[in-house]
């Protein structure tokens, strides 16, 4: 495999990792306002040995929440990871010194048709 095909695999990678960190914030975050709901409810009937359990858990559970939320948000859209490929494949095509005598005359012809069509040219 070259460097573009791994280049699509880790863009299609990041593309579920990205979906499974916006479905693991939600799922997170309704355990965490029910543990939360479940603490206030029940306070006064709890004893100190579960109560401290109650705030571990809602301690981990509030970390894991927010690291879901963080990959969500830091994770770029496939859209996006496709145009840097695109540019890195178009820098590197553009270094090249024959690509860029192509474009020169490509441009060339682009502008002679222009100028045939009746429009303004450079």
């Amino acid at each position: 495999m070259n460097d573009l095909s791994w280049i699509m695999y880790l863009i299609d990678v990041l593309g579920s990792l990205n979906t499974v960190s916006e479905i693991g914030a939600f799922v997170f975050s309704l355990i965490l306002v029910g543990v939360v709901m479940f603490q206030l409810l029940i306070h006064d009937a709890l004893e100190e040995p579960e109560v401290d359990t109650i705030r571990r858990t809602v301690k981990y559970v509030s970390w894991i929440t927010l690291g879901c939320f963080v990959a969500a948000i830091l994770t770029p859209s496939t859209d996006t990871l496709y145009l840097i490929a695109a540019s890195e494949i178009g820098e590197t095509a553009f270094a090249n010194e024959e690509v860029r005598e192509v474009f020169v005359e490509l441009k060339s012809a682009i502008m002679a048709n222009i100028k045939v069509l009746g429009g303004s040219g450079e």
